[in-house]
C-alpha cells in the first residue's frame, strides 16, 4: 500500500509540474532554474520540444542516481555491541536474524569492569531489528557504521559442514526468513 501511494504522489507531482510549464512558464515566455530551465531556453531558440530535451537530459540522470541508491540499498552496517548479556544477544542474533557475531571480551576504563564486545554486521534491511534488539537490551548499547565493503565468502554452514544459504541477501530482503 505504501509503493502505490508513494507512485501516486510522483503522478500528482509530475502533473502539477506539467501544469505549471502550461499555464505559467510557456505563456509568459520565462525559463525556471536548472535543467528544465535550459532545456526551455533550448526550446525558445530552436523550437526543439522541452519535453523531448528534458527526458534526454534527466533520463541518464535518473538512471545514474537510480543505481546508486540501489547500489547503497546492499551495503552492510557494522555494530560494535557493547553488552553485559552476550549470551541472550548470540541467540537472538543467530535465530531471529539468522547471521553470526564475533564476541571479545572487553574491558570498560571507566569502571575497570569486565564487558563484552559483539561485532556483527547486518544488511540494511536488517539494521532496524537488531537496533530494536539492542533498545530492549539492558546494559548494552552500539556503535554502528557503514560499511563500504564486505570481502570474502559469507555462507551459513550447518551442524553437518554443508553451506546452507548465503549471510547476505540482495538488499531487497529476500534472503532473509
Amino acid at each position: 500500500m505504501k509503493k502505490v501511494l508513494t507512485y501516486l504522489a510522483i503522478v500528482l507531482i509530475a502533473a502539477a509540474n506539467a501544469l505549471n510549464y502550461e499555464l505559467f512558464v510557456f505563456p509568459n515566455s520565462f525559463a525556471p532554474s536548472g535543467l528544465n530551465g535550459l532545456c526551455t531556453m533550448f526550446q525558445y531558440l530552436t523550437g526543439v520540444s522541452m519535453g523531448y530535451l528534458s527526458l534526454l537530459l534527466n533520463l541518464p540522470l535518473a538512471i545514474a542516481v537510480y543505481c546508486k541508491v540501489s547500489k547503497s540499498n546492499r551495503s552492510a552496517v557494522r555494530f560494535e555491541i557493547i553488552t553485559e548479556h552476550p549470551e541472550r544477544l548470540r541467540q537472538t542474533i543467530t535465530e531471529q536474524l539468522h547471521h553470526s557475531a564475533t564476541v571479545v571480551p572487553g574491558r570498560g576504563i571507566y569502571a575497570g569492569r569486565q564487558t563484552n564486545v559483539i561485532i556483527c554486521v547486518v544488511n540494511r534491511t536488517q539494521e532496524h531489528a537488531l537496533a530494536e534488539l539492542i533498545r530492549r537490551t539492558p546494559g548494552t548499547f552500539a556503535i554502528v557504521d557503514q560499511v563500504s565493503d564486505v570481502v570474502g565468502r559469507f555462507v551459513r554452514i550447518s551442524g553437518s559442514g554443508k553451506e546452507e544459504q548465503p549471510i547476505f541477501d540482495d538488499g531487497d530482503g529476500t534472503g532473509i526468513e
